[in-house]
């Protein structure tokens, strides 16, 4: 089911895999897209109509930045979509992060908590003045992070999924007082670069569900954690 409402949109991540092609198709479905990453294409993603803007989730003074940016061209956002995560902490090795425990190095997981978790709540802090009553923050988990679900060892990518769960929870307590309302997301384990080949989901495929959940998303979802076709997850 797709709106037929065009919404301003911001999503994080915006350079590569799911954010990428997520704006490309909010915004050729007509919605207002501003597709936020460190390294903005000055044509927006692959030359599509969403809007380029520069944005760092670690450091709160490039998300303030951002939201003095979009106050000059917009009145309000309809859906924060919180995309921005990494698998593994940059420049370390893999098992820094994921484990085995003897292998697991501090830095490594503060890393990934710092992007997973704190920029989410940078973003969401800096950009909830120009939400309002009505408007979703979309904040991108993953099935890993269910304490029900969650399969494989990766101590700091599934822990830092749990934390966003609770993060979500606790915004829908707090931003839900102003009609916010605030939605975990599990996408799907997705063919992208940090999905890796052996992922079972079309990008393109399990995008268009995503994009047609961000245009129905409403009230009515706060508080859950749901799948890309808007189903719950087990927490």
């Amino acid at each position: 089911m797709r709106s037929d409402v065009a919404r301003t949109i911001v999503v994080t991540g915006a350079s590569r895999g799911i954010g990428r092609r997520l704006t490309q198709v909010l915004a050729e479905r007509g919605h207002r897209v501003f597709a936020a990453s460190r390294q903005p294409d000055a044509r927006g993603p692959d030359g599509s109509p969403a809007e380029p803007m520069r944005l760092d989730t670690t450091d709160p003074g490039s998300c303030r930045a951002l939201a003095s940016s979009l106050r000059e061209r917009v009145d309000q956002i309809d859906v924060l979509v919180n995309n921005a995560g990494i698998k593994s902490a940059p420049g370390q090795r893999w098992e820094a992060s994921a484990g085995p425990l003897p292998l697991v190095e501090p830095t490594a997981v503060a890393d990934i908590f710092a992007t997973n978790v704190i920029g989410t709540l940078n973003v969401t802090q800096a950009l909830s003045p120009l939400m309002r009553h009505g408007s979703v923050v979309l904040n991108v988990s993953s099935q890993l992070g269910s304490l029900a679900d969650g399969v494989d060892v990766d101590y700091a990518y599934n822990a830092s999924k749990a934390a966003l769960n609770m993060v979500t929870v606790t915004m829908q307590r707090d931003l839900g007082e102003r009609g916010i309302s605030a939605v975990a997301l599990n996408p799907g384990w997705i063919r992208t670069e940090m999905g890796g080949d052996d992922a079972p989901l079309d990008l393109d495929d399990a995008v268009s569900d995503i994009a047609d959940l961000v245009g129905r998303i409403d009230s009515s979802y706060g508080g859950r954690f749901v799948d890309r076709l808007g189903e719950p997850m087990r927490w």
